[in-house]
């Protein structure tokens, strides 16, 4: 197992690493507007690969759960994910309870709000950009470690 987690950490080196590097640009094409559509899937992706490699990252999900579902109106976007056990998984189904259900105006809105340097989420309902079911809490959660992420490798 160590030589494994050792030859992880080798690939994911950020001079050295393939996929790392292809997922900051699709990261970066996202936030810019190129690529909106992917942007959960591409923020999902490396989010498990930062919680495998980077202990002060992995901090944030220590003994939280949560079941999340976030879609746009357009159809383009309909991602769930789930923290349980000090992990993270996701998927392109459909996920029973979430505790929180997020369906944004579309996918420009989707980057807008995770991205923006004060996610106002009363902004975005009175504009009709976003509505919900669940415990607000939980989307702030995740908010705060999508826009940590962008700090960290973006600027």
């Amino acid at each position: 197992m160590a030589i494994f987690k050792t030859f992880l950490q080798y690939l994911l080196h950020p001079g050295k690493s393939l996929r790392k590097r292809t997922l900051l640009k699709q990261l970066d094409d996202c936030i810019s507007g190129k690529a909106t559509e992917k942007i959960l899937e591409v923020l999902l992706e490396l989010m498990s690969i930062m919680y495998l490699i980077d202990k002060s990252y992995r901090k944030n999900i220590i003994g939280f759960n949560g079941k999340y579902r976030i879609q746009d109106q357009t159809g383009a976007v309909d991602v769930s994910f789930q923290f349980a056990s000090n992990k993270m998984t996701w998927q392109k189904a459909a996920i029973p309870n979430p505790n929180i259900a997020v369906n944004f105006k579309d996918p420009e809105s989707i980057c807008s709000f995770l991205f923006s340097a004060n996610p106002d989420i009363l902004n975005f309902v009175l504009h009709n950009k976003v509505s919900y079911v669940g415990n607000l809490n939980y989307l702030f959660k995740f908010a705060f470690m999508a826009k940590h992420l962008q700090l960290e490798f973006l600027g």
